[in-house]
């Protein structure tokens, strides 16, 4: 089992205008993954090993809720993409299947 995690307090945000914040949100970030590993036996190559392995990452969900000003229209003089703190991508589950010699 892999366990692993980090909290991110609040920080200093460049200005933008009155209306949008001038410190960011405290997040936390977690990601754990189990593995399993087996040992194969091959007659005509050397020995191996298989490894499968399941795991989450950003575990909490933690996302920016309005990472980038303005998106809708990224030729303006609003657009800004500066602000950006937290991760963007929300939650994730992976598989990852593994041979080793």
């Amino acid at each position: 089992v892999n366990f692993s995690g980090q909290h991110v307090g609040t920080m200093r945000l460049p200005y933008y205008s009155d209306s949008e914040p001038d410190r960011s949100e405290s997040f936390q970030l977690i990601h754990c993954s189990v593995f399993k590993s087996w040992p194969v036996r091959d007659v005509k190559h050397s020995d191996g090993t298989n490894t499968v392995t399941f795991g989450i990452k950003n575990l909490t969900n933690s996302v920016q809720s309005r990472p980038i000003i303005a998106s809708e229209e990224p030729f303006s003089d609003e657009f800004d993409a500066s602000r950006i703190y937290a991760p963007i991508e929300q939650r994730r589950l992976f598989v990852k299947l593994a041979w080793t010699r």
